[in-house]
């Protein structure tokens, strides 16, 4: 028995799929691929309201639609092309933007149909924001381009602004600020004519996330978040711990922060105390909020969730959202497995056709690896090492080991190697009831390139044993 695994640190490759899983008969000659019907989920990189309309941009490149707050979606990304993610989505005048690694798409009617509007636009777009009739693009390396026709031509406004890889941006009133990577917050009076940096008391310059409520504008930076009264010529910590925040958004008097892994802070008195307020969330990687009327939505790296009582609970609101990070893959007679992140595990018994989630016992559901070691499974996860004997229920078996970021496991006979985050590897001789370390005299790179050569063993093997035999093999797309 072979597996497939990944990470981005330790991996075989991606398995990245834009709705599912798809099936590659063998015969290498007549290859085809074949949607399957699950596991579902999604990465919500972008929010936006448009009357009673929500949108979602995926990471995958695909944007949804609800009509119904969110109680169903359905697919709206006709004319999306060359499209990574959707990095932004903006509201101006009954049209809706789309920023991408594409560049900006236009949908003049509520998302039916998309098109490119990129001309003098040369760079990927991480952020949109209008003033009036003005359309400003934050880019990756390319700086803030303007549009005053909505969308048909852009313009490069980068006087002053020193750092050129835009984060956020944010209008009030007849200032726009632009966050950047490492370069902190600059700020244009005159409609980005010219930009100047105001970081005084920044205590991160990576700022992810910028918002407004009244006079005070909030900087959501990889330490926390920070707040100005004076327009962003000096700012002052808040009371939220540490971390990356990611996105900002204002509801009433409520500010609500999403982190990074550590999920949604909200502040009632304008920054100065903030709560973690988490209450069904599922995913704590929340990259986007928005608001509409009492109802707040958060996109995370599993999907959308919503509150109608100001964060004190989150209801998942997923239906037809229909995209899944699957990060490992592995096979065992006529069932496959599959683990994704944030989702957890899933089995199928008709080769893709339908899936079911076990996930009994598996109390990390990020699953990086999976391995099959006589009749045990393994799952290798952010929260150790997983093991179940009948593939209906888990059990941790994490004693003796370092490291609980297991990235990714491998077998060698009758011994387990898990190999973790920041570079080691441990042992198991005895199913994963005891680990011990196996790094002994080898460096962090060499322990990590060791990993992956293991890894790479294993694919090529399985490889090998699926092209030379009748039968079918399950992919991920890269």
């Amino acid at each position: 028995m072979k597996n497939l695994l990944h990470d981005s640190r330790c991996s075989l490759m991606t398995l990245m799929i834009a709705t599912s899983f798809f099936v590659l008969a063998n015969n290498t000659s007549n290859a085809q691929w074949v949607r399957t019907s699950g596991p579902y989920g999604t990465e919500i990189t972008a929010l936006a309201v448009s009357d009673n309309n929500i949108f979602a941009g995926t990471s995958g490149g695909e944007i949804f639609i609800s009509s119904n707050n969110g109680e169903s979606w359905s697919l709206s990304s006709n004319g999306i092309i060359n499209s990574v993610t959707i990095e932004s989505l903006l509201v101006k005048d009954g049209n809706i933007f789309a920023g991408t690694g594409g560049g900006v798409f236009i949908s003049t009617n509520s998302g039916e149909s998309w098109t490119a509007v990129n001309n003098g636009l040369g760079a990927s777009v991480t952020c949109l924001a209008n003033n009036g009739s003005n359309i400003f693009a934050g880019t990756f390396d390319g700086g803030v381009f303007l549009s005053t026709n909505n969308g048909s031509s852009w313009n490069a406004v980068n006087n002053g602004l020193t750092n050129l890889y835009v984060r956020s941006l944010l209008v009030n009133g007849n200032n726009i600020f632009v966050g950047t990577d490492e370069g902190g917050v600059f700020l244009s009076s005159n409609n980005g004519s010219s930009w100047s940096a105001v970081n005084s008391g920044l205590s991160s310059w990576s700022i992810p996330a910028l918002g407004v409520s009244g006079s005070t504008i909030f900087a959501g930076t990889f330490g926390g978040v920070q707040l100005s009264v004076d327009n962003g010529l000096n700012w002052t910590d808040t009371a939220v711990p540490a971390q990356t925040v990611q996105s900002l958004a204002v509801s009433g008097s409520y500010i609500f922060a999403g982190t990074e892994g550590n999920g949604i802070f909200i502040s009632a008195d304008n920054g100065s105390t903030w709560n973690a307020m988490n209450t069904g969330l599922i995913s704590l990687d929340i990259l986007s909020i928005a608001v509409n009327g009492n109802n707040v939505f958060a996109g995370t790296t599993d999907g959308v969730f919503i509150s109608s009582d100001n964060g004190n609970n989150w209801v998942a609101k997923n239906k037809g959202l229909s995209y899944q990070s699957v990060l490992a893959l592995t096979t065992s007679g006529s069932n496959v497995f599959a683990g994704t992140s944030g989702g957890g595990f899933f089995i199928s018994a008709d080769t893709g056709d339908s899936w079911t989630a076990l996930n009994t016992g598996l109390t990390n559901l990020y699953v990086q690896a999976l391995v099959m070691s006589g009749n045990n499974l393994f799952a290798g996860t952010k929260g150790g090492v997983f093991k179940s004997a009948n593939d209906s229920s888990w059990t941790t078996v994490n004693t003796g080991l370092p490291n609980q970021n297991v990235q990714c496991l491998a077998i060698n006979g009758n011994s387990i190697l898990a190999g973790y985050d920041q570079g080691g590897v441990s042992l198991s001789i005895n199913n994963g009831d005891l680990w011990t370390l196996a790094s002994n005299g080898l460096t962090y790179s060499d322990t990590r390139a060791i990993v992956r050569l293991l890894a790479i063993i294993f694919w090529q093997e399985l490889v090998e044993e699926f092209l030379f035999q009748p039968t079918m093999v399950i992919l991920g797309i890269p």
